[in-house]
């Protein structure tokens, strides 16, 4: 039996799927981290053991695998780039091997060949690929100078508009009670003294967009304000993408936890974005970033 693999290498998590010839499925596992960004050598060979080790237990062992497609962080880093190839060829693996960037197995699983996706999560990016093959991305400057409309960027905002209502420069908002309540807040001093004291990281940042949501529907004045700000900004990294690429009537599938069906910032951004590119088809992911692996691993 012969058989092809995908990797999804995050810095919490390796998925890995493998499919028969006929693309069905045979494995899927979770396994370590494997980002190669922020990851020392023992813990990257530590993942690429185990999913080596799942695969050679396969029908066939490891000498059946015909393509391993593996996606992650950090390949535009020569040598962690490198490294991670002698690993996989080290552990036994010697069939066909491409490694690629994490967003690109995205967009294969989410759309295919030709399409783009825009993802709202902690972070924000919209990453597209045209029919002649070009590949386009936008975004994903990360949270100091980007990742506009994201969950830590409206997290951010959220408590910016609690911290200027407090401070007696911004009318009163039922923003504020939710942002003191969710952080264990009292007042003003309290806030600042958790968005400062080490107390609040990113992830905790950007969990305050959970709020904003009902908020929102609850007709909130700043609530409103930062939801059409988020939109706003979700579209612009959307057109960046979809009009270089000649994508308006092409398919843009939207994924992160912001953009969830039936969210409002989702329902908010289809709409502007609707109105920008009448003929754009708008759809959730067809599959996870492995499968996207898998399916290049098949084409390989």
């Amino acid at each position: 039996m012969s058989y092809v693999a995908g990797w999804d290498g995050g810095g919490s998590k390796t998925a890995v799927l493998c499919l028969d010839s006929d693309s069905s499925e045979i494995l899927s596992r979770r396994f370590g981290p494997l980002n190669l960004n922020g990851l020392g050598e023992s813990e990257i060979a530590s993942t690429v053991k185990a999913a080596l080790a799942a695969m050679g237990a396969l029908t066939g062992g490891l000498s059946a695998c015909q393509a391993l497609v593996v996606g992650a962080a950090g390949i535009s880093n020569p040598s962690a780039m490198a490294l991670l190839e002698r690993l996989i060829r080290q552990g036994g693996y010697t069939g066909a091997l491409r490694i690629m960037g994490d967003h690109e197995i995205l967009l294969l699983g989410a759309v295919g060949e030709c399409g783009a996706v825009l993802i709202a999560g902690t972070g924000s990016i919209c990453i597209g690929r045209s029919a002649a093959g070009a590949l386009r991305r936008a975004g994903g400057l990360g949270y100091l100078i980007g990742d506009e409309g994201s969950g830590y960027w409206i997290g951010r905002e959220m408590l910016a508009a609690a911290a200027k209502a407090l401070d007696g420069r911004a009318p009163q908002t039922a923003l504020t009670s939710s942002v003191l309540q969710a952080l264990g807040c009292r007042d003003l001093k309290e806030l600042m003294a958790t968005a400062y004291g080490g107390a609040l990281d990113k992830a905790g940042i950007a969990s305050l967009a959970e709020l904003l949501g009902p908020l929102a529907q609850q007709k909130d004045a700043a609530a409103l304000s930062i939801a059409r700000a988020a939109s706003r900004e979700l579209s612009r990294l959307a057109e960046a993408v979809i009009a270089p690429l000649m994508l308006d009537s092409g398919s843009l599938a939207l994924a992160g936890g912001l953009l969830s069906e039936g969210s409002l910032l989702r329902s908010m951004t289809e709409r502007s974005l609707t109105k920008r590119f009448p003929a754009l088809h708008l759809l959730s992911p067809v599959r996870d970033a492995v499968h996207g692996a898998a399916l290049a691993a098949l084409k390989l």
